[in-house]
């Protein structure tokens, strides 16, 4: 009885540290989300800000253009780009915890360039570096918890990248209501701040140490991850953590071992998983997430709800927030395919219901039934986040994670990353300009039929990963090669 008891203490333990390094580890993903919801209330924030229009030049009526406004919302798409191939170079070369070091620095410097802008450049140079530093973290950290947790939680510990991500969102959108965007930014600034504190407290992954030859450092951070008393005593815990080390050498070597050069990157085991993640990272962003994220104020304000736009935005936050923490819960138990699948017809409806109103809003005279029907915005958008929330949205990073072989992981994290920011960085540059050009209800049926087409192609291509091993997850994609 009493080994029983020591054995679920450690077990308890064990998987109380893992959440909090995971926790940790995505601190700069909260910093994420700050950055992408930032400009929904700065926005409207900038245009009353009479003396930051004088600043930048006197003689225009608005402080911001559409063209402006389009560019302050998606550069920082630009930044997570430009910060892709360098993130995944950084992580298999220094390491994952060092690297997120190392981008949280300049991250707290870019959140003061955006706090003490005094053009539209320098405002537009100072998002362009928090998308840059944030955009690291968004490739690093789902490759560093993905190593470092236990199977059967691994799904549940990659959907907290997701909470964190909106986490952020919604901070942005309660701290939006009461500061002015220059104080936004500075507090927004203290986020990276906390990260470098917190990061100097958890281990490095054991199949980076594994990966330098750093035998006795993997060990002995597998033995804190996975609480395992002694590192040279042979009890049952010590023979689990060699067990796993054992494992995750040979993976290693196996990965070592094969083909390293570009051409590896077509092989038929190589291509499915790349293709699968890569396809679930676009159709994420084209569902229309972000235009709504860094537009949530201006589309209350457009549909004419009687609810205070900022508001309204906070609530779609707060749903936000509950829907992904329901995703991490049900991810290990219902599993990835049910969770992507099922999403993405809500999502479609409730783009197309929400076209809809606004079309019905655009007529003239308006319909004298419109004031009744002014709740379809707020409840079409939480339906849309709810459905994001549970699948696609904390989804699609989990699965890469999972799918990627190690020794290309770094590679290919990359080629997703930066994909998944080109798509981000056109959508949300596109969605303002064609709103005003076509009418904001073309660009909500447009993410409707995306939606659609990501049911097809995840019910055709997606595989199960539920409480399987990476390992095994890579013989299983060799399997259907031969």
């Amino acid at each position: 009885m009493e080994t029983l008891n020591n054995a679920s203490s450690s077990c308890s333990i064990s998987r109380v540290r893992q959440v909090f390094v995971t926790f940790v580890a995505t601190i700069g993903i909260f910093g994420l989300g700050t950055v992408l919801a930032y400009t929904s209330p700065a926005l409207p924030s900038i245009a009353q800000d009479h003396e930051f229009n004088k600043k930048t030049n006197s003689n225009k009526t608005t402080v911001l253009s559409i063209e402006e406004s389009s560019w302050t919302a998606s550069i920082a798409m630009l930044g997570a780009l430009v910060a892709s191939p360098l993130a995944g170079l950084l992580a298999d070369s220094i390491g994952r915890k060092r690297s997120m070091l190392l981008f949280s620095l300049p991250f707290i410097g870019s959140w003061i360039l955006v706090a003490t802008a005094t053009t539209v450049t320098i405002l537009l140079s100072g998002r362009f570096l928090t998308g840059f530093c944030g955009g690291a973290y968004s490739l690093i950290a789902p490759v560093y918890i993905s190593e470092i947790s236990e199977n059967n939680i691994r799904g549940t510990l990659l959907s907290l990248f997701q909470l964190m991500l909106v986490a952020g969102i919604l901070f942005t959108y309660c701290t939006g209501i009461v500061l002015n965007w220059r104080n936004l930014a500075w507090v927004s600034g203290i986020v990276p701040l906390s990260s470098i504190l917190m990061l100097l407290f958890i281990p490095e992954s054991p199949r980076y140490y594994v990966q330098k030859d750093q035998q006795l450092e993997a060990e002995k951070s597998l033995k804190w991850l996975r609480q395992s008393s002694k590192v040279t005593t042979l009890n049952d815990d010590t023979n689990e953590i060699q067990t796993e080390l054992e494992k995750i050498r040979i993976s290693v070597t196996e990965s070592q071992s094969g083909e390293r050069g570009f051409l590896t990157l077509f092989k038929p085991h190589i291509v499915k998983p790349i293709s699968v993640c890569l396809s679930l990272m676009v159709f994420e962003q084209i569902s229309g997430f972000n235009a709504i994220v860094f537009y949530a104020v201006g589309i209350f304000e457009a549909a004419g709800s009687s609810l205070d736009p900022t508001l309204a935005s906070v609530i779609v936050g707060v749903v936000q927030v509950v829907a992904t923490i329901v995703s991490s819960v049900l991810v290990d138990r219902v599993g990835r395919r049910i969770l992507l699948l099922f999403p993405q017809i809500l999502m479609s409806l409730s783009l197309f219901a929400l076209g809809l109103f606004f079309i019905l809003k655009n007529q003239e005279p308006e319909p004298s039934y419109l004031p009744n029907i002014k709740w379809i915005p707020l409840v079409s958008m939480t339906i849309f986040i709810i459905a994001f929330s549970l699948g696609i949205g904390p989804l699609s990073w989990t699965m890469m994670g999972e799918l990627l072989p190690p020794y290309i992981k770094g590679r290919c994290s990359s080629i997703a990353t930066a994909l998944v920011w080109i798509c981000a960085f056109f959508v949300t540059k596109s969605f303002d300009t064609v709103a005003h050009a076509l009418g904001i209800y073309w660009c909500f049926w447009a993410f409707g039929i995306c939606c659609i087409a990501g049911f097809i192609s995840i019910y055709l291509t997606v595989p199960e990963t539920k409480g399987k091993s990476l390992e095994l997850i890579q013989k299983e994609f060799i399997r259907t090669e031969t």
